[in-house]
């Protein structure tokens, strides 16, 4: 069966019911050299925020932090869809991804991974 398809730049449709595990992990960079700074990131079912999914990642000035976590999400019919959201308190804190080197292979700045729960 078709599980999960990403119907827009921000959607991802699971395509079935049941309960997902939904993590992800996020690289950022806090490219200000005099302030720390917060980034907030939760998700979000149908457009509605989801009640205690978020999470808070502080970025001490000029480093740079990969945070992940996950979270179990019920999809009721095959029309729910979840989204990944995130605020910033500055724009000095970015989601950077990274080109290859001569060393090692490019990266994204958000890896997401659907995974559907006892289906």
């Amino acid at each position: 069966s078709n599980i999960a398809t990403a119907a827009s730049t921000s959607r991802i449709i699971p395509g079935a019911a049941g309960m997902y595990r939904v993590a992800f992990s996020v690289q950022l960079e806090n490219t200000s050299g005099a302030a720390d700074h917060i980034a907030y990131i939760w998700w979000r079912k149908n457009g509605v925020d989801i009640s205690n999914s978020m999470g808070q990642v502080y970025v001490t000035k000029g480093n740079r932090t990969i945070s992940a976590w996950d979270n179990m999400i019920q999809s009721s019919n095959t029309t729910d869809y979840f989204e990944l959201m995130y605020a910033v308190d500055d724009t000095a804190l970015i989601f950077p991804y990274y080109a290859a080197t001569a060393f090692g292979p490019g990266t994204a700045a958000v890896f997401l991974n659907i995974v559907p729960v006892g289906m």
